[in-house]
């Protein structure tokens, strides 16, 4: 993207979009919502453009978060109890190999569906591990009911994988999630915390 072109984008998006908020973290999650609802692509545009935005906005929202303590699940313990996923994690999904985006790598048109899970470490630094379509349906279906069992995680996906048996897509699970505990990934439930408005 040629720096004049982004410039002009930039002044275009301050001329035309009213920031509800003065502070900078607002201002990009603002400029993100402009490009999905009001900006045109134009020929110009690269074709990944909203994607890299949003893997970008996603990156700072990780890392400027602030969330109550949690108690992250230990490795051996993820086939055994209640689980959530981290406020500090998100599942994402895009057409394009978002992390490879450089000045050398700029596709042209869309390709596989990457899987990202994005997450922000103990030593506060925001991390991706790239996922298969499988784990990252493992690890949205438990954003979506946190508290669920790694059990009724599995139950859930099997009748959508029937080219496993139950035994193969247990192992799989327990191997993907130990692994995702012990970068801190996965916490354990905490009922009366997620009861809180």
């Amino acid at each position: 993207y040629r720096p004049t072109a982004w410039q002009a984008l930039v002044r275009q998006f301050f001329m035309q979009y009213s920031c509800s908020s003065p502070y900078f973290l607002h201002i990009a999650e603002h400029f993100l919502h402009y490009l999905q609802q009001e900006y045109a692509l134009s020929g110009d545009d690269p074709v990944f453009m909203l994607e890299l935005a949003h893997y970008e906005w996603a990156e700072l929202y990780l890392a400027t978060k602030i969330c109550a303590s949690q108690q992250p699940v230990p490795a051996d313990q993820v086939a055994s109890v209640a689980l959530q996923l981290s406020d500090l994690a998100l599942v994402l999904a895009y057409p394009f190999a978002v992390h490879q985006i450089s000045i050398d790598f700029q596709p042209v048109s869309a390709g596989d569906v990457q899987c990202y899970l994005l997450y922000r470490n103990s030593e506060d630094d925001v991390k991706f591990v790239l996922i298969n379509q499988l784990t990252a349906a493992l690890l949205q279906q438990l954003y979506q009911a946190p508290g669920a069992t790694l059990e009724q995680l599995v139950q859930q996906l099997q009748p959508m994988l029937p080219q496993f048996d139950r035994q193969q897509l247990w192992q799989g699970a327990v191997s993907v999630m130990q692994s995702f505990a012990a970068k801190g990934v996965l916490m354990s439930f905490q009922a009366e915390q997620n009861s809180l408005p």
